[in-house]
């Protein structure tokens, strides 16, 4: 299974201001919330089908990075202020053919970002840089295809690589330039196999991350490391099969199960091991279709997108008291794979992501929720 930020979970993801008119009273606090929304695009941001705007987090500060694909079907990254104001960047040596370019997926207030880029003999690259100037490439060796996929405060940075024989492995990198590889113990070894983690939200302060890994069945797992290297294995009570998402700074995590119709369903992972279930009212239950959860605040708040009968995404937010708000972006299209789809939240309960109009084309948006 693939975490599609678009339409799924995959290839990821002016202004509108929206009454709020939904009270926060009871365990099901109602669909259609309008929260204080604002649709921005990056510049440069394609108008074709799979083209646009892919927000990719939002930190504690509100400040978004992410990515947009041009006209020309190549990527470049972006970086959003809290003024709105957009830098875009591409990376030294970027290609610049079509399934090319930079994607930024994380970054932390000293200013350092981290992403990967995809280079003119399509040669995927990880790196950490800043605006200012600072630029480091990370190549794990023996690899064509490393990405960087997040990065904490401490600025240590983690991601996946891919080997000659096409098996997947995890890897952190501290702030020194070390890397650390794992795997997990029963992660398989063919072509399309082995260990990965998430994007942006993966790795926590105190350098614990949640992963995943896909074992020699071809099903996917979800994983625990923590930053002595003790690496825990796990799925959902009652579920054979789970993708991971994101680890708060007290180590809750969150994710989807997967049932043998295909379809997902949320959970939540305390720091304790017990588990919380969940699924949105609307929410489809054939292949592909479900509760797709993405992110999750310190304060415990989970957002992520359903994928109802018709295969639309809408956007929810889910309270720890279990009370979840639904919502969509006005002008977010009603045809398949189209929608809402929101990736990340910080701690001040400020959401980002993309919607995808009837045209197939991608726009970012931040709302705010109480």
């Amino acid at each position: 299974m693939s975490r599609t930020r678009v339409s799924s979970r995959a290839a990821l993801r002016m202004s509108v201001v929206l009454a709020f008119c939904c009270a926060l009273s009871g365990v099901a606090l109602g669909s259609a919330a309008k929260p204080p929304l604002t649709k921005f695009d990056a510049p440069g941001a394609g108008t074709c089908a799979g083209c646009g705007t892919f927000p990719f987090e939002i930190t504690a500060q509100g400040l978004i990075s992410g990515y947009y694909i041009d006209n020309n079907a190549v990527s470049h990254g972006f970086l959003r202020d809290l003024h709105g104001n957009i830098t875009t960047y591409d990376a030294p040596g970027a290609g610049t053919a079509s399934g090319q370019g930079t994607w930024i997926d994380s970054q932390v207030p000293s200013g350092l970002f981290t992403g990967w880029y995809r280079d003119s003999a399509n040669a995927r690259h990880g790196f950490v840089a800043s605006t200012r100037g600072y630029f480091v490439s990370i190549d794990n060796p023996g690899s064509t295809n490393t990405m960087s996929l997040g990065i904490n405060p401490r600025a240590e940075t983690v991601g996946r690589f891919v080997d000659p024989n096409h098996v997947s492995h995890g890897y952190v990198r501290s702030a020194a330039g070390n890397i650390t590889n794992f795997d997990a113990p029963d992660a398989g070894t063919d072509p399309g196999q082995g260990t990965a983690t998430p994007f942006v939200c993966a790795l926590n302060q105190s350098g614990t991350l949640v992963g995943g890994y896909t074992d020699s069945s071809g099903v996917p797992h979800s994983l625990i490391r923590t930053a002595d290297g003790t690496l825990t294995e796990f799925d959902p009570t009652g579920y054979s099969s789970s993708e991971s998402a994101c680890m708060n700074a007290g180590g809750a995590a969150d994710g989807v199960a997967l049932d043998a119709a295909g379809a997902f369903h949320g959970f939540i992972r305390a720091a304790d091991g017990t588990f919380t279930l969940f699924d949105v009212s609307g929410a489809g239950n054939g292949n592909g279709q479900g509760t797709i959860v993405q992110g999750l605040n310190d304060g415990g708040v989970v957002v992520g997108n359903y994928v109802d009968f018709s295969d639309v995404n809408h956007g929810f937010v889910r309270y720890p008291g279990g009370g979840i708000l639904t919502f969509d972006v006005p002008g977010a299209g009603t045809c398949a794979a189209c929608g809402t789809i929101p990736v990340t939240i910080n701690s001040g309960n400020r959401i980002t992501g993309n919607w995808v109009d009837n045209n197939g084309v991608s726009h970012g948006f931040l709302a705010v929720f109480p």
